[in-house]
């Protein structure tokens, strides 16, 4: 959430807060990941609402994996669409879920607008 909020800060916009919620479906969507590859969740607005996450205007995701959390945040960067939803002011709050499998990171970032 760190990085995310470094780059919003510099950016002018205001740091996202953390959604409990949403984290908890980033991390069990991050390992559903690491053992069965890259993809969207398609349950992603009916897992936030079993999480309690409610009330929401706007959701979106990012997902991908990478060597290390640093390299996946640069690659993230380096993708405008990623960028566009860490950058986005509409969204003001962000779950991150981080899975290790050997020598892989699997990132789902789900973010929240109210």
């Amino acid at each position: 959430m760190e990085l995310v909020n470094q780059e919003r800060a510099n950016a002018g916009l205001a740091p996202l807060a953390l959604s409990t919620g949403a984290r908890d479906v980033a991390r069990g969507w991050s390992g559903h990941m690491a053992g069965h590859g890259l993809s969207h969740n398609p349950n992603l607005s009916a897992d936030l609402g079993r999480a309690g996450v409610t009330g929401w205007r706007a959701i979106g995701e990012n997902v991908g994996y990478n060597g290390s959390v640093d390299r996946a945040h640069a690659a993230f960067m380096a993708s405008q669409g990623h960028r566009d939803n860490i950058l986005n002011a509409g969204y003001s709050h962000v779950g991150i879920g981080v899975v290790r499998s050997g020598s892989t990171v699997w990132i789902t970032m789900n973010f929240v607008g109210y």
